[in-house]
């Protein structure tokens, strides 16, 4: 049996939470019919709860937050010095939206505000380089996003996989253990939703209405959930 760590960066609240459960409960969504013998466990980080051990998973997943990873409170510093310690050990890791923004900084690549301002929506990305654990491996996919800010330039053992019109690095790998994906395969269409019209976060009017109209569409959710659960799995890599 697989043991996947969840480390929670943030906890969606009521009424949302209500409703569609918290970040840990949808990547076990997302994930489950992939990895149906997995057994995931959540350490909420920004709670200061983390492993006893690094080897106390098989592999992890790095959740979203409202924070920034270049912000200088406790909980991101340390976070940022457990990914190393995770990295330098083998672990197999994906970081989703601040997750990923996480392995760049802490491997060594930088993170930074998005001068083109927040990146909201639904957004095709196009793959540049497919690595072999990509499978299907379309020349596109879709994912709802939802980030101010974005990695800006590849840790030194980094690969760019993925671009958007938006986001430069939407989807990157850091030294063939360490998986970024700045959007949100775990996000439904509803939850991406009402997050916004919740005004979690405060968002310019028309960056808000132009954002709305992706939530009519699919995205490649299912396709990216396949990756993910190749790259956990270091058998499948």
């Amino acid at each position: 049996m697989v043991r996947i760590g969840i480390l929670a960066c943030d906890a969606v609240r009521e009424p949302l939470l209500g409703r569609h459960g918290d970040y840990p409960d949808m990547f076990e969504r997302l994930l489950a019919p992939q990895l149906p013998a997995a057994h995931f466990v959540t350490y909420r980080v920004h709670e200061d709860e983390y492993p006893g051990a690094v080897t106390a998973c098989d592999a992890y997943i790095i959740s979203g937050s409202r924070s920034s990873v270049y912000e200088s409170e406790p909980w991101i510093v340390k976070l940022a010095a457990y990914v190393g310690e995770l990295y330098a050990a083998g672990c197999p890791i994906v970081g989703v939206c601040f997750g990923h923004q996480m392995l760049a900084h802490a491997l060594g690549g930088r993170t930074e505000r998005a001068q083109q301002g927040w990146g909201v929506g639904r957004y095709h990305n196009a793959i540049l380089d497919a690595p072999d654990w990509m499978q299907p491996a379309p020349a596109t996919f879709t994912l709802y996003f939802s980030h101010q800010d974005q990695v800006t330039a590849l840790p030194p053992e980094g690969r760019l996989i993925a671009r958007n019109g938006h986001c430069s690095h939407a989807m990157i790998e850091v030294g063939g253990r360490a998986l970024g994906i700045q959007g949100h395969p775990e996000f439904t269409a509803d939850f991406a939703r009402e997050l916004l019209l919740a005004k979690v976060v405060q968002l310019p009017a028309a960056v808000l209405e132009a954002a709305l109209p992706g939530y009519e569409q699919t995205v490649d959710a299912d396709v990216v959930a396949q990756w993910i659960a190749a790259y956990l799995c270091a058998d499948s890599r």
